[in-house]
């Protein structure tokens, strides 16, 4: 759980404490987290639930499982959620947020196919 605050810290250091006891675990539409259809306000509310509450990720039926990489933190849903028109029970979170674990699509095609233009990084 450690590791998850520390992937959620830099996203609600501006957010307060109430947001967190507002927060009900009922009301989690995690696939709006992750398509980032969710506002501000409901997305530090469950941030700081989840890094400050004891016992958080039981509650919601996850389970942690290896990522495989040291900056995610992976977790099996007790069911599906449907993200960008597909069904998935993994999710990993990054720094910079929750994401959903597509397995069959490339990254570049969803990014076509949710017509996200490319962008180019200069050096």
């Amino acid at each position: 759980m450690r590791r998850l605050g520390r992937c959620l810290a830099p996203l609600v250091l501006l957010a307060t404490p109430a947001m967190a006891e507002d927060f009900d675990p009922a009301s989690l539409d995690l696939a709006a987290l992750i398509e980032c259809r969710a506002d501000v306000p409901a997305y530090n509310g469950f941030a700081l639930w989840l890094a400050g509450e004891p016992g958080a990720v039981g509650k919601l039926g996850w389970k942690e499982v290896a990522a495989g990489n040291p900056f995610l933190v992976q977790y099996e849903l007790p069911t599906k959620i449907r993200a960008f028109g597909r069904e998935t029970t993994s999710i990993v979170f990054s720094a910079t947020g929750p994401m959903a674990v597509l397995d069959g699509v490339a990254a570049p095609d969803l990014a076509r196919e949710l017509d996200v233009p490319a962008t180019t990084r200069s050096t």
